[in-house]
């Protein structure tokens, strides 16, 4: 029974980049264990009448408000950064190299290919930017629960960059 209620250890791995990442490998671990049981009943922490559950919570508290302050800290600085990128692109959309021929009103360069170039990568860049800017504030308004951590707030983080 020891070996059930042995979390995995708690140092953290070269190849995990933050808390938040660290949080979803504990809780994916917990989810092993959960599923290696034979039984529900096997589940049942005696010690306090406390579940399995609520002692994982209970033992990751400290790292979920770090894996919480993490997530925000990460958010705020790179929604700052897409907001930046955002003012670019919009700006070059108005501004086009070349300026217009000021009797038909259309860019000089149209029919060239590194202008068609120019136009696809600048929208590219708008609406990449745009995408990350909300998916930020989605993370930054989220309730940060421990069971966000497992899939829906690193899935967030990893579709933004």
């Amino acid at each position: 029974m020891e070996a059930i209620t042995k979390w995995s250890s708690r140092c953290e791995s070269p190849d995990v980049s933050g808390a938040a990442f660290l949080m979803q490998r504990e809780l994916q671990w917990f989810q092993a264990l959960e599923v290696s049981s034979f039984s529900s009943k096997w589940l049942k922490y005696k010690e306090n009448r406390k579940s399995y559950w609520k002692k994982f919570v209970e033992q990751h508290k400290e790292l979920l408000k770090d894996a919480g302050q993490w997530m925000k800290d990460t958010s705020s600085s790179c929604s700052l950064v897409a907001t930046l990128i955002i003012t670019v692109a919009f700006a070059a959309t108005f501004t086009v190299p070349g300026c217009n021929d000021s009797s038909k009103g259309i860019p000089i360069f149209l029919n060239k290919g590194s202008f068609m170039v120019f136009i696809v990568a600048n929208a590219l860049a708008l609406f990449s930017s745009v995408t990350a800017t909300l998916m930020f504030l989605a993370i930054l308004t989220s309730r940060y629960a421990i069971k966000d951590f497992l899939y829906s707030l690193p899935r967030k983080m990893i579709v933004t960059f």
